[in-house]
């Protein structure tokens, strides 16, 4: 398996770009398919995979994460390279940018995230229409960047979006972009949710969209029913959270980028606690992120 990635590691030297990145992609899922959890770690520290995460950085999307300058691989930045939002660095190498192509044009990952985005601007729309000047609550927001395609916030037909977050990078980032919208923003931790030390009345729509891909399950329920207590009548909380994917392979061994993944069954565990919640939950087109809705009467 080894030999196989290496093989694939010179098609990319060799600028086959397209070949040596299936090459790997599929070599990569095979093989953490075959080990128990301790030999995949391993098998992602050796000196093999050195090596081919050393060509395969040159595409920044996946040296960041690796990196982690904000302490975790998926952060706001790392989000805005998927997305699209912010250009690729301009040192960025000739190969750098056709890996960082490939993966956007060929990978489920970028795929539904973008389409994550897409659907929670949808979101914020639907919420505007059936709710005047509806108040929206968005948890580990990054630089929500869903907003921006949101024609019923850039219109101000939202009342407000509360935007928490634990970093304040990403959250200059939404009050820079957001200037003079109906925005606000607070730095605060899961913790300071769960213990109910924000005090920030109720909403009509609470989402969160990548934070429950880092929760464990009695933290994620916990954060559930404190989310959940705080829609109004008739509000909605919507949770995203990557599935078991065959990709999750390049993610872990490539930008170590490791995810606490959860099924549709799985996801909709974490509302098992809500008496007279109306629960649905549904898969994305790409088969990679599920979504669990969980509405008020």
């Amino acid at each position: 398996m080894f030999a196989e990635l290496m093989e694939s590691e010179s098609q990319l030297a060799a600028g086959r770009v397209d070949e040596g990145m299936r090459g790997i992609s599929s070599a990569l899922a095979r093989l953490r398919s075959l080990l128990s959890a301790d030999e995949w770690r391993c098998a992602c520290q050796s000196a093999e995979m050195q090596r081919l995460r050393g060509r395969l950085y040159e595409d920044p999307h996946a040296h960041r994460a690796f990196a982690k300058p904000r302490g975790y691989a998926g952060d706001a930045v790392l989000l805005d390279f998927i997305y699209g939002c912010i250009p690729l660095p301009d040192h960025t190498t000739p190969l750098g940018r056709s890996i960082y192509r490939w993966c956007a044009e060929n990978t489920v990952a970028f795929q539904s995230v973008r389409q994550r985005r897409v659907f929670l601007a949808e979101v914020l729309d639907r919420t505007a229409e059936r709710r005047s000047n509806a108040r929206v609550l968005s948890v580990a927001c990054g630089h929500l960047r869903e907003a921006q395609l949101s024609s019923a916030f850039v219109g101000r037909a939202i009342g407000e979006i509360v935007a928490i977050d634990q970093d304040p990078y990403s959250l200059e980032v939404v009050r820079s972009t957001y200037a003079g919208l109906p925005i606000r923003c607070v730095q605060a931790t899961v913790g300071d949710i769960v213990k109910g030390r924000l005090d920030l009345g109720e909403f009509d729509h609470v989402y969160a969209a990548g934070l429950y891909d880092y929760l464990p399950d009695g933290l994620a329920r916990r954060l559930t029913a404190a989310l959940w207590s705080r829609l109004a009548p008739g509000g909605e909380l919507t949770i995203a959270n990557f599935v078991p994917f065959r990709e999750a392979a390049y993610m872990e061994a490539v930008m170590d980028w490791h995810l606490l993944y959860r099924t549709e069954a799985e996801l909709r565990s974490v509302a098992s606690d809500l008496d007279g919640a109306h629960v649905r939950s549904w898969t994305d087109s790409g088969g990679a992120v599920a979504y669990l809705s969980v509405a008020r009467c």
